[in-house]
């Protein structure tokens, strides 16, 4: 892993589930490539890790730089229920329900 911004580059392409993410990276904010939702596009299913950290705002950053279809979601305890995501390098984003 490399350490960007107090954010960790994840070198693994496994894709894992929001469940496994919870356990790797608590308490931290996770970027997702290749994001797989339900047929109803509102749940998310697993993804490809690309980076992890406690900074809402570089995790923000980070999948926005990704090309294609990325996604980020918080594995701590927070206030609300919401997933972010991007759908293309255009600058289009959508909020689905966790």
């Amino acid at each position: 892993m490399t350490i960007t911004r107090r954010f960790q580059i994840a070198d693994d392409k496994t894709r894992i589930t929001f469940e496994e993410a919870k356990a790797l990276h608590p308490d931290e904010w996770v970027v997702f490539s290749e994001p797989r939702f339900n047929t109803e596009n509102t749940t998310f299913i697993d993804g490809v890790v690309c980076c992890h950290g406690k900074d809402h705002n570089v995790a923000l950053d980070r999948s926005a730089e990704i090309d294609g279809a990325a996604a980020i979601d918080f594995t701590g305890t927070r206030q609300y229920e919401r997933i972010i995501r991007h759908d293309d390098a255009k600058g289009k984003s959508t909020d689905q329900g966790a």
